[in-house]
């Protein structure tokens, strides 16, 4: 059985947070993608391929990664708890903080940040209420919402097989595993993005992305008792990581900067059923899985313990994840007036709202009665 406690992961956790942290904060200053500030001045062409690639590596594998890493401790979870205990954990951890977010965070941050109405914060209030605004309000708790409804399906599924599920494993051939991952990923996003293209959601969920969450989930909850993670080749790892790192953004930056138009022409690559959405979405799978492999042997290896500042961002990861929007959005509002360029401005706001937000949560959200208990 694997150790009850896995430094590496903790650390691979609060990692990937301020890697999501860093997508928002590109969103501002690039333009590219969804999020609730973005910054007036446009980036140059130059920029704009930096940011592109910036996030378009980051967006291949990072959500993904997080529902495998959280997909590995369900079955111990579920072990130990049964089934109603199982649920009321989930919804405790996942459930409630999402609605603070929802009926708090979101509405709150939108009409003393960003005034998004001119009327009082009580009519404000009702009208968001009643208007269903609300439902499309999760923000980056979509995340949080996924995973209790896939917590929710993998509670089911074990209470109605015969063996509960228990005996569910995953240690194939490490090589021949990886890329089935990656081809299955492939695949299915291809078919989902013919009517589902990238760029659109549904009350906030980005379906086009949903075949690598879930299949990635299941990945995790199959290689808990198969003991697949901590058996991954270092020496393979290492390769994926640094051949897929080094060729990856070459390759990108050879399509992307001779393109005049790079909005109307990787148009294509978003779905429909074209073949240009084909490539993307088998390049996009096996970047995934590999710098997914890359990252665990890495850590797994390199990065199994704990120091002073790894103990307070892992304390904090969730915290930061869940108060980060407001938080990102004080600061780069606070630097609109300075003239400095896109680049340079997410270069100073990504390490000071991750810095801002950690603070925030271990000195204060922590130490509140509720909000102790959610984060």
């Amino acid at each position: 059985m694997e150790k009850k406690h896995l430094d590496f992961v903790d650390n691979l956790r609060w990692v990937v947070i301020l890697l999501v942290v860093g997508q928002h904060a590109a969103v501002t200053y690039s333009h590219i993608g969804s999020w609730y500030y973005k910054a007036p001045e446009a980036p140059d062409r130059l920029a704009t391929v930096f940011f592109l690639i910036f996030q378009v590596h980051l967006q291949a594998f990072f959500m993904g990664f997080m529902f495998l890493l959280a997909g590995y401790f369900v079955p111990a979870a579920y072990d130990r708890k049964g089934f109603c205990r199982f649920l009321k954990d989930r919804f405790l951890r996942l459930g409630l903080p999402s609605l603070l977010y929802i009926f708090a965070i979101h509405p709150l941050q939108g009409y003393f940040l960003l005034g998004w109405w001119k009327q009082s914060l009580g009519a404000a209030y009702w009208q968001y209420l009643i208007s269903g605004r609300w439902l499309s309000g999760s923000g980056p708790m979509w995340f949080a919402i996924a995973l209790l409804l896939f917590s929710c399906v993998y509670a089911m599924v074990r209470a109605l097989t015969p063996d509960g599920g228990s005996s569910a494993k995953f240690h194939p051939s490490q090589r021949s595993a990886l890329l089935a991952i990656g081809m299955t990923i492939s695949f299915c996003a291809y078919l989902i993005r013919v009517y589902f293209p990238i760029g659109g959601s549904i009350f906030n969920m980005q379906i086009c992305f949903f075949s690598q969450y879930i299949i990635m989930f299941i990945v995790g909850i199959l290689s808990f008792r198969g003991s697949f993670l901590q058996s991954l080749s270092w020496k393979l790892g290492r390769r994926l990581f640094v051949g897929t790192l080094i060729l990856s953004p070459l390759c990108w930056f050879c399509l992307l900067f001779p393109m005049h138009d790079i909005e109307h022409e990787l148009t294509p690559f978003l779905g429909s059923g074209t073949w240009q959405s084909a490539v993307f979405a088998l390049w996009e799978s096996m970047f995934c899985v590999a710098v997914s492999a890359g990252m665990l042997t890495l850590f797994r290896e390199k990065f199994d313990y704990k120091s002073t500042v790894a103990n307070l961002l892992t304390d904090s990861s969730f915290g930061l994840y869940v108060f980060h929007p407001p938080v990102l959005i004080a600061v780069s509002l606070a630097l609109a007036p300075v003239s400095l360029s896109p680049v340079t401005k997410f270069a100073v706001v990504w390490p000071s709202a991750v810095a801002g937000t950690a603070l925030l949560v271990h000195f204060l959200l922590r130490r509140t009665p509720f909000l102790k208990r959610i984060l």
